[in-house]
């Protein structure tokens, strides 16, 4: 529901809000949640199977189980996934809108309200 309120929204102010190219920025944002989402899931999947084995640390002291490793593998993922996302994101938010010396990408959106 709030999707479908979310594409209403867009319709009615496509316009106003085309300079600021919210389609790619809302993708860009879907896209991290849903790939931190699904390699949760796969990641349980593995260790369902047995993938994923319990271990031990080297001194043979500590038994490291299977959740702890996939929350370690999960933890190494998301590390990349954001390096990967930062780069990115660059291009979805440029900062060229910001710059002072281009006044005409620097209209608000109340600006094109009036």
């Amino acid at each position: 529901m709030a999707l479908y309120a979310l594409v209403l929204f867009y319709v009615a102010t496509k316009d106003i809000l085309r300079p600021h190219d919210p389609v790619i920025k809302f993708f860009m944002v879907k896209a991290i949640i849903f790939a931190s989402f699904w390699q949760g899931v796969l990641l349980s999947f593995l260790e369902l199977v047995n993938v994923i084995k319990q271990t031990t640390n080297s001194a043979d002291t500590e038994v490291i189980t299977t959740g702890q490793i996939s929350a370690s593998y999960q933890n190494f993922l998301i590390c990349v996934e954001m390096l990967i996302s930062a780069l990115l994101l660059r291009v979805a938010f440029p900062y060229a809108i910001y710059d002072k010396h281009e006044s005409s990408a620097r209209q608000t959106l109340s600006t094109n309200i009036r």
